[in-house]
This record gives C-alpha cells, sequence and structure tokens, in this order.
C-alpha cells in the first residue's frame, strides 16, 4: 500500500506549467510544490488507514479518491510557475508521469509486464523530484 501511495505522490508533481501566477524562486517553488504534496500524502494516508487489503470495494473506492485527489494536487500544483530549472525538472517528470498513466491502464487490465515498466517510470519520476529538491514529492 505505501508503494502505491509514494507512486501516486511521485506522479503527482507531474503538473506541468501553466496559469497566469507570478514567477516563484527557485526555493518558494520548492516550499510550496513541497507542500501541495506533503498535503496529498497525509489525506492518502488517512484515507487508506485501517481499510483492511482484501476488502475490493474499500480499497477500490479509497483508490478511486486517491485519483481525484491527486488531480487536484496536480491541478494546484500546475498554478506554480518558478525558474527554468524548475520547470525543466517538472516537464521531466511530466514525461514520466504521461507514460505512467499509459501503464497503469495496462496494469488495470492484468498486464503483468507493465509491472516493471511501472516500477522504473515511478523510479525515475522520484528521482527527478528529489533531484528538483522536492523532497515530500517522492
Amino acid at each position: 500500500m505505501r508503494r502505491i501511495l509514494s507512486g501516486a505522490v511521485a506522479v503527482l508533481v507531474v503538473a506541468g506549467c501553466g496559469g497566469e501566477s507570478e514567477t516563484l524562486s527557485a526555493d518558494a517553488f520548492r516550499e510550496r510544490a513541497n507542500a501541495i504534496c506533503k498535503q496529498l500524502d497525509e489525506e492518502n494516508q488517512k484515507a487508506f488507514k485501517g481499510i483492511d487489503t482484501d476488502d475490493q470495494e474499500a480499497m477500490i473506492r479509497a483508490t478511486e479518491d486517491l485519483g481525484a485527489r491527486t488531480q487536484k494536487a496536480l491541478e494546484d500544483l500546475g498554478e506554480l510557475e518558478g525558474p527554468e530549472a524548475s520547470e525543466a525538472a517538472v516537464d521531466r517528470i511530466l514525461s514520466r508521469a504521461k507514460a505512467l498513466s499509459e501503464v497503469n491502464a495496462k496494469l488495470a487490465s492484468g498486464d503483468a509486464e507493465a509491472a516493471e515498466e511501472a516500477t522504473r517510470l515511478t523510479t525515475e519520476a522520484q528521482t527527478a523530484a528529489k533531484d528538483a529538491g522536492l523532497k515530500d514529492c517522492t
């Protein structure tokens, strides 16, 4: 379960850039992005706490809720504009997350070979987040 949450949190850094907000300094960008990721992680941990992993209906509901929370966090991150280096890191993460989204669909359909690719993409997204100083987004 922790791995699912970690993957989801890594993916949430994928927001990309956009919006018409002010350009943040590198430190301010990291601070705001980390706050968004930390809040998502806390909400996800709370949502999964006490769920019996054998209760498929409860797991499906929690996972669907996780998707909605992650999408909201992506939108929040997408509104952040940072320095070029921060945006380049987010672009690297974005490309991995987009691919991971496609791989997750294969996993959901039972494609066992997709698990290895999902692990690789998650690791790459987490590494990009770590390299960008987004410690709460890994």
